[in-house]
């Protein structure tokens, strides 16, 4: 059959599907195209700690927040700020099992790293923020693993899951304080036979949000400690003022410490 033909018969389909049983979840690239969506580009935010920047704020050294505040590894990448459809995509993916978008967005990170050149890919990793086995099994997905995952093929790298977290409260049920607070504490090195080796290695840490950056410093720090040579972060988006500004910033899923309880 005609690759036309099987597009044709394909479109007819999600068409039925739409105005007749209505999407879960839409197409993934239903959703980008409806959104008008494109990553940010590097000039949009600052490359030393993410935050959203306009024409002539950041420089060399950063941007006025990195001036306060140490730099957040050896820079970051991100695709856009917590907001709107970017918003709603990561709480689908974290709370919906949207496992195709989690890639998808996976892809695109992956692809912002490769454009923005701040790793040598010869010799680079990407590394998962890790999740508590407690957390994934009543989540049903790994959301950063999925994504980190999707990064390194976008690589054609590797994955090197070298931290490991105990289990806590969710940090979108923490106020900003607790965040800082919990963001270290957990983290450490997932024991394997053998050990890590990332001499010489430049290391992307790959994650859904950077909020506080607790939880991203401490990961840094302890890939610092396995002698990696450079050490990036790369989110695919960034709550700053920015996002807030331009969004409610509360999730649209009834989110408690005890667990997810579903949509609404």
């Amino acid at each position: 059959m005609a690759v036309g033909v099987v597009q044709h018969i394909a479109g007819y389909l999600d068409g039925i599907g739409e105005r007749w049983i209505g999407w879960y979840v839409p197409p993934v690239q239903r959703a980008f195209a409806d959104a008008e969506w494109q990553r940010d580009s590097r000039d949009a935010y600052c490359g030393s700690c993410g935050l959203s920047a306009g024409p002539g704020e950041v420089r060399e050294s950063g941007c006025a927040a990195c001036r306060v505040e140490p730099h957040l590894g050896d820079g970051i990448v991100r695709l856009g700020p917590y907001a709107s459809h970017l918003r709603d995509w990561i709480l689908r993916v974290k709370y919906g099992r949207w496992a195709e978008m989690a890639e998808a967005l996976g892809q695109q990170l992956g692809e912002a790293v490769a454009e923005a050149d701040v790793v040598d890919l010869n010799r680079a990793v990407v590394v998962p923020m890790p999740m508590p086995w407690q957390r994934r099994m009543y989540r049903g997905i790994d959301h950063a693993g999925v994504i980190a995952a999707s990064a390194a093929r976008a690589l054609d790298i590797e994955v090197a899951a070298c931290l490991a977290r105990r289990n806590g409260p969710p940090m979108m049920t923490l106020s900003a304080t607790e965040r800082l607070a919990m963001g270290k504490r957990g983290l450490s090195v997932r024991r394997r036979w053998g050990g890590w080796n990332l001499d010489d290695v430049d290391a992307i840490v790959v994650d859904d949000v950077r909020t506080t950056c607790a939880s991203l410093r401490g990961a840094i720090g302890l890939l610092r400690k396995l002698k990696a040579r450079r050490v990036v972060a790369a989110v695919v988006a960034v709550a700053d003022e920015s996002a807030r500004r331009g969004s409610d910033m509360t999730p649209k899923v009834p989110i408690s410490r005890e667990g997810f309880s579903g949509w609404t």
